[in-house]
């Protein structure tokens, strides 16, 4: 495939910038995946429930090969 130069105005590439950023937060107030996201990797700064963390990590024991990784894992110290 050739590649192509497009010149686009600055002005342009912030307006089609700013219309992303406003497409995913309207998506985002509906669907709100991102925010789940970061609850199930106990990492929303404005929550310390962290409970849908502990249940994904309970449901990764149902999967054969996700449990025997976590069986196998060791520790690593950093401080040798």
């Amino acid at each position: 495939m050739a590649e192509r130069n497009v010149q686009v105005a600055r002005e342009q590439l912030a307006e089609f910038i700013e219309g992303a950023f406003d497409h995913i937060n309207t998506q985002q107030l509906r669907k709100r995946t991102i925010a789940e996201s970061f609850n199930i990797c106990a990492l929303n700064p404005y929550s310390d429930d962290s409970s849908a963390f502990h249940m994904h990590l309970d449901s990764l024991q149902e999967n054969k090969c996700y449990a025997a990784m976590i069986e196998k894992r060791t520790d690593f110290n950093l401080n040798k």
